[in-house]
């Protein structure tokens, strides 16, 4: 019987180590050639890694399902679930300007369920009258406020809103509303001495004896300088602006928004009008809207930019809490 060839194992074993094996072990044995280049010892480059929300180019990626981050406050994911320590799911839907206009909304529809029974009791409120006209106005702000951060983010105002106060924010807010007040002074005396008319406003009708006496002297200017500033700026500044960002980033494949210098103009123009407008019950006549509505939209302009520079709503309450405190102080000194 005739021996079967050797096999490759067999062959390997007869004729020796393979060339290139050979070569590992001459090297391992004298070490590298004199003239090789030195090994180099830094660490691989780490490829980008793309913002959630977003494709390589920046533009919006919608078949995420996550929407895009946007300045001033990135956008965090919902509420993550209590049980087994689950990873937290996305929001249910991206923040929408439709929430502003909801809010409105709101704000017009506690306004009548409050003042119309008023109105018909013909109760004139006494001290509390200028609380009541701004219920309603704070309950919808600040509701609609809670109720987008539920709908679109994680449920808390600090995190999805910016609404955080550093110490230099005191400086920064005492600094922009004196600067505030002074410019609508300036503009509010050159009007008058152009026409030869003084504005007035529909608040002197709430405010017929001041701001009240007792208690209600500081329920009234608390209402004024501290609490009504800072819903004010939960609402606008904190939802308006953060949302109009976020609409016009989705849109920014556009060529029209594709700049993030113009969306970020068109969506404060957009929160200070807005602002302004919320204001107008108090126009009395021409002569206080010209005065009145300007002053708003600068302000609302400022402190929208106050926000965005920060990253936080601090600068801007303080802001709005000077601009309105000023205000107090004046109306106390002309009280007699």
């Amino acid at each position: 019987m005739t021996a079967p060839p050797p096999g490759p194992s067999a062959a390997a074993a007869a004729n020796g180590p393979p060339a290139n094996a050979a070569a590992a072990n001459a090297l391992a044995a004298n070490g590298p050639p004199a003239n090789a280049p030195p090994a180099s010892t830094q660490p691989p480059p780490v490829p980008p890694v793309e913002p959630a929300g977003a494709s390589a180019d920046g533009r919006p990626d919608r078949r995420t399902g996550v929407d895009p981050p946007t300045h001033p406050t990135p956008v965090v994911p919902a509420r993550a679930e209590q049980a087994g320590g689950r990873s937290p799911r996305p929001p249910a839907s991206p923040w929408s300007f439709v929430d502003v206009f909801a809010g409105l909304g709101v704000v017009l529809i506690v306004s009548l369920l409050i003042t119309a029974p008023l109105q018909i009791a013909q109760w004139r409120g006494g001290g509390a009258a200028l609380l009541l006209s701004a219920l309603p106005v704070w309950i919808g702000l600040l509701g609609t406020a809670i109720w987008a951060c539920r709908r679109h983010g994680s449920g808390n105002l600090i995190r999805d809103l910016g609404l955080r106060l550093r110490w230099i924010d005191l400086a920064i807010g005492l600094g922009a509303g004196l600067a505030l007040r002074f410019a609508i002074g300036i503009w509010t005396v050159v009007y008058s001495s152009i026409t030869g008319q003084q504005p007035t406003s529909n608040l002197e009708s709430v405010l017929e004896n001041g701001l009240g006496t007792g208690i209600w002297l500081v329920v009234n200017a608390l209402a004024i300088a501290v609490i009504g500033p800072v819903i004010e700026e939960i609402f606008f500044r904190g939802v308006g602006l953060r949302s109009a960002l976020a609409s016009l980033w989705r849109r920014s494949d556009s060529p029209r928004y594709a700049d993030p210098r113009r969306r970020i103009w068109i969506s404060i123009a957009a929160t200070s009008a807005i602002f302004a407008l919320l204001h107008v019950s108090e126009v009395k006549d021409l002569t206080s809207a010209a005065v009145l509505l300007p002053g708003l939209f600068l302000a609302g302009w400022v402190l929208a930019r106050l926000t965005i520079w920060s990253g936080r709503l601090g600068p801007a309450i303080v802001t709005h809490v000077v601009f309105n405190g000023v205000a107090v102080v004046a109306l106390l000194a002309l009280t007699p």
